[in-house]
């Protein structure tokens, strides 16, 4: 029963930051119905980028953050500047295939820049201890991340049902055409978008490089925070933070009692099995919306 305790929470505190990696593709989802192929990829250079602020200039923690925050504010404005705008009102696949490109782009970026190095490790702005809680050990930065992807996910929820922007938001991703005609500036609602999109990959780039350290490979965890999207519901921010505790659940406990039995491996293909049979049971996702169109 301890290990089987002991892989649940360390399941949810994993599956808390998945939730995060996925919430950005969830808000860009939400306000523009462009799925971003290129989530990973932005998260991979964000690491990167306050890696080499703190080690490689010698900035410190905090300062070397609020760099990379302009950066990325700077970032999200120019995709959507340079990449997305010409593309309002345009079909959804054109703007799903630069974000392909744009994918690419980025990681190309990271391995000119820094794709002789294998690993590398932040300065501990984040204490890397153990909490114990009674017979559970829980490391300190799963915890941490775990909150802070909690109430980020619980901010953004407020915002798209409660906040002017939001709402406007909710509407262009209904209609471009439409929304320009109610008065919505589409080009600044889409700006905000991947503004906003890009500094949450910055943050969860972050967290994820501060437990796992900075390496050449974090974009990997895009495929699972995909899982996570298509699990929870495309346009649902509720379905984002149940569905990745759900995955992170998945993929401890078949790491604990199915890979010893199969060898190895399993844990990696888990969730990606239980995607299948929840989307054959709720192809909307859990907190999906279902649209009915009248002929």
């Amino acid at each position: 029963m301890e290990v089987f305790l002991q892989a649940f929470i360390m399941g949810i505190l994993t599956g808390g930051v998945y939730s995060l990696v996925a919430l950005p593709v969830v808000l860009i989802y939400k306000s523009t119905k462009i799925f971003n192929f290129a989530q990973g990829q932005i998260l991979l250079l964000g690491a990167w980028v306050a890696w080499a602020f703190m080690e490689q200039m010698g900035f410190p923690p905090m300062l070397s953050i609020f760099i990379a925050l302009l950066v990325f504010i700077l970032l999200g404005f120019l995709i959507e500047l340079l990449a997305l705008r010409k593309l309002i009102g345009q079909p959804i696949l054109s703007s799903m295939i630069v974000t392909l490109c744009l994918g690419a782009l980025l990681s190309g970026i990271v391995y000119l820049f820094w794709g002789t190095r294998t690993g590398e490790v932040y300065p501990p702005f984040i204490p890397p201890e153990t909490l114990k809680i009674g017979f559970l050990s829980l490391s300190l930065q799963h915890v941490i991340s775990f909150v802070i992807a909690l109430a980020l996910i619980g901010i953004f929820s407020l915002f798209f049902r409660y906040t002017r922007q939001g709402l406007a938001m909710r509407a262009v991703a209904e209609d471009h055409q439409v929304a320009q005609a109610l008065g919505i500036k589409v080009t600044n609602t889409f700006r905000l978008t991947w503004i906003i999109a890009c500094v949450l990959a910055l943050i969860a780039g972050l967290l994820l490089g501060s437990i796992v350290g900075v390496t050449l490979t974090l974009d990997a965890i895009a495929l699972k925070c995909f899982v996570v999207v298509l699990m929870g519901g495309l346009e649902s921010i509720a379905g984002v933070l149940v569905a990745g505790p759900i995955v992170g659940i998945i993929e401890q406990l078949s790491g604990q009692y199915i890979d010893p039995l199969v060898g190895g491996g399993f844990m990696e293909i888990a969730p990606f099995i239980v995607l299948l049979f929840s989307l054959l049971i709720r192809p909307n996702g859990i907190f999906g919306l279902e649209r009915i169109e009248r002929i």
